[in-house]
């Protein structure tokens, strides 16, 4: 799996990932991601892995507070999390 340097300048969340458990899949989309998105003014990324499935699922706020969705969902495809220098490739989130 890939790990990433941590490179902060000032103590902020920038980046939060959640593994996405059967059970826990739809809180953690919806409720978690609503709560961050609410108090945390310094959250670039919100990133969601499936257990059950093949993708990785990254939001990335935008300059006027909304949010985009990237998802990425063949093995061949990296992740880039620009805010803390990582690249998630699918390939080896699921080897």
């Amino acid at each position: 799996m890939a790990v990433a340097k941590l490179k902060v300048k000032e103590p902020r969340l920038m980046t939060f990932a959640a593994y996405l458990e059967r059970e826990r899949a739809a809180f953690n989309r919806n409720e978690i991601f609503t709560r961050f998105r609410m108090f945390n003014d310094t959250l670039s990324d919100y990133i969601l892995v499936s257990q059950d499935n093949q993708f990785i699922d990254r939001f990335v706020r935008q300059d006027d507070d909304t949010w985009n969705l990237h998802a990425y969902i063949r093995l061949d495809a990296v992740c880039e999390i620009d805010a803390i220098d990582c690249k998630l490739s699918l390939s080896e989130v699921y080897q």
